[in-house]
């Protein structure tokens, strides 16, 4: 299991997301314990798990830090990445474990659906193939260490197109590039979104309501070529229950990802990029 670092809390606060972890089946949710404590600090939560939070001491949580003082990945390999043109997630990504199914995928991620299965046919069209980098995580991380330490965001954007293809090359859970252990395979992808003022942003989810969220980290609030605005999400994949598990969550939160983990970057930077921290 992957749960937020508590090296940087106050003991009622570790006592808080225990409390909090024991209570909910994390395998299969896409709930995340720092957005949980987060929009209580915001009083969206119902009042008396309000209260209690603010009676563990809620505010004292800290989003961790990245480190720099150890490395944190280890370079596996290049990985060849293939684009077959227009992409529509949501004619791909389907759960069907069957004998005649290209990719078997046993689970999707609410958040995933939200954020990338909208009601309308949204198309992604990666230019051309591409190579990717595999990384071994070599000890628990949240994100932000993880992506500085391969060089920032501009290196680690990817496309659902490659995760897919990279997914239907082991349609069936064999050996390569994803490891299939039941661990996870870390990608990090731009969801389409709306810009508001400051940090703040919009989408529509999945029931057709317009959602407004805010980033903690303004580099992951990006201006891509056409004057699109997308928020960075991590995606993650591991192969369970005789198909792979796709989900995404937010970029940025402290959630620790377990050492053996492998994360996906860029060969290349995506060089026509802004960040809201510009």
């Amino acid at each position: 299991m992957h749960w937020p670092a508590t090296k940087y809390m106050s003991k009622k606060t570790g006592e808080a997301i225990a409390a909090i972890a024991g209570a909910v089946n994390w395998e299969c949710s896409d709930m995340d314990l720092y957005a949980i404590i987060e929009a209580a600090k915001q009083g969206v939560l119902g009042p008396n798990l309000t209260a209690w939070l603010a009676n563990k001491e809620w505010r004292d949580a800290r989003i961790v830090q990245p480190s720099t003082t150890y490395p944190v990945l280890e370079f596996i390999t290049k990985v060849g990445a293939t684009s077959t043109g227009k992409f529509f997630p949501k004619e791909k990504f389907v759960v069907n474990t069957g004998s005649c199914i290209c990719v078997k995928i046993s689970a999707i991620g609410e958040n995933l659906i939200d954020w990338f299965l909208s009601t309308d046919p949204v198309m992604h069209q990666p230019v051309g193939d591409t190579v990717l980098r595999s990384h071994k995580l070599l000890q628990s991380s949240a994100d932000g260490s993880i992506i500085l330490e391969c060089g920032g965001v501009k290196m680690v954007i990817t496309d659902l197109t490659y995760i897919f293809d990279l997914m239907s090359k082991q349609s069936n859970g064999e050996k390569g590039d994803l490891i299939n252990n039941g661990w996870y395979n870390i990608f990090y992808v731009p969801q389409l979104v709306t810009k508001l003022k400051g940090n703040r942003y919009a989408f529509v989810n999945k029931a057709g309501r317009m959602i407004t969220e805010k980033v903690l980290n303004a580099d992951y609030l990006l201006l891509l070529p056409g004057s699109q605005w997308m928020v960075l999400r991590v995606v993650y994949v591991r192969w369970n229950a005789g198909g792979w598990v796709i989900s995404a969550n937010h970029a940025g939160y402290s959630r620790a990802w377990d050492g053996g983990d492998r994360v996906f970057s860029r060969s290349s930077e995506f060089k026509s990029l802004v960040t809201a921290s510009v």
